[in-house]
């Protein structure tokens, strides 16, 4: 692939978990927050040149 071909594909997988991220936002609730964040988590795991070898961590400090 060339870079600009390359770069392209890169834009899109951002723009996809974007798209992804907000769209999950629409719908957070506190009940099914922990599955949204892990929703979320996922999305941006595919962004990364190697997904399967990125881990997404997400802190809260707010007590339930």
């Amino acid at each position: 692939m060339n870079t600009t071909e390359t770069a392209l594909k890169e834009r899109i997988k951002e723009l996809t978990c974007l798209y992804e991220v907000s769209s999950i936002l629409m719908n957070v609730t506190d009940a099914k927050l922990f599955e949204e964040l892990k929703a979320i988590a996922e999305s941006l795991k595919r962004v990364f040149n190697f997904p399967s070898e990125t881990e997404i961590g997400i802190e809260n400090s707010r007590a339930y």
